[in-house]
């Protein structure tokens, strides 16, 4: 059996997998920065369930907090890289099961990325993941032995936990605002912005919305906002807020706040008690 996963699916479903595991987990992938994952196969570590893992030495690997704590269960393979790039990203689970795919197990693929996976149960494919999982184990390194590489600043900001934890907060506030909309009943199309936001996420919708030509665009669904007086439930709102800065550009936020200014915003005593949310207000 094969099933196929994509977008927000997989990170959801990698972790019931390893959740599920009771005897062996056999990982190769080349980067790996997702301290969920990470600390829920340490969890299994502990509940002494063979834990295997192969990374590349790069320096994405090296914003994995707590990538010590795996000891010598951790290992870089080829780590000079001097014949080729270790790009496997795959997992056996129990040897029973194999997911692979173009999902590594990083924050940015959970973030920004549109990904797939492939998780199999055909014995004889597993055998031969096993057996490539044995030749990865000859050319690699145990991590006490590799010094590993220092991160660069902008791999930083992308792998930052605590700015996948403010996206989150910020996903949850633009689906407040469309079951908001959706509750007022004036007209909008909350389907289509439900699949907007599901397809690109909700960060990565309203960059979309408010760069649309160049931000003089005024879609249907925020004119009809505005009708109701209720601006403060559209995207753009929540695009310029201090409070979310860090995931949007200058050029978005200005874009936003041009919509905004246009569509009065700013001049509505109705929204003058939220005006000190926003930056350069």
């Amino acid at each position: 059996m094969i099933v196929f996963k994509k977008n927000r699916e997989v990170f959801d479903f990698i972790y019931s997998k390893i959740d599920n595991s009771k005897k062996s987990i056999k990982l190769a992938v080349a980067w790996f920065t997702d301290p969920e994952l990470s600390k829920l196969l340490l969890e299994k570590k502990n509940q002494r369930i063979e834990i295997s893992i192969i990374l590349f030495n790069d320096e994405i690997n090296s914003l994995l907090k707590n990538i010590h704590a795996f000891g010598n269960s951790l290992r870089f393979s080829n780590s000079l890289a001097f014949d080729y790039v270790m790009h496997h990203k795959f997992c056996i689970i129990d040897d029973e099961i194999v997911i692979t795919g173009s999902y590594n197990w990083t924050v940015k693929a959970r973030r920004f990325n549109k990904e797939n996976i492939l998780c199999i149960d055909e014995k004889n494919i597993i055998n031969q993941y096993c057996e490539e999982f044995e030749s990865l184990l000859k050319n690699s390194t145990i991590q006490s032995e590799v010094e590993i590489k220092q991160s660069r600043t902008l791999i930083n900001k992308i792998e930052n936990i605590e700015i996948l934890n403010l996206e989150k907060k910020y996903n949850e506030e633009i689906y407040k605002k469309i079951e908001e909309t959706a509750k007022l009943r004036i007209g909008v199309n909350v389907d289509l912005a439900y699949k907007l936001v599901c397809k690109r996420t909700p960060v990565i919708a309203s960059k979309i919305l408010a760069h649309s030509k160049d931000g003089n665009l005024i879609q249907s669904g925020l004119r009809k906002v505005t009708e109701a007086n209720r601006l403060d439930l559209s995207f753009e709102e929540s695009i310029i807020k201090k409070e979310y800065c860090q995931l949007f550009d200058s050029r978005t936020k200005e874009l936003a706040k041009k919509k905004l200014i246009n569509l009065g915003f700013f001049s509505n005593d109705k929204y003058s008690y939220l005006w000190n949310n926003y930056e350069n207000i």
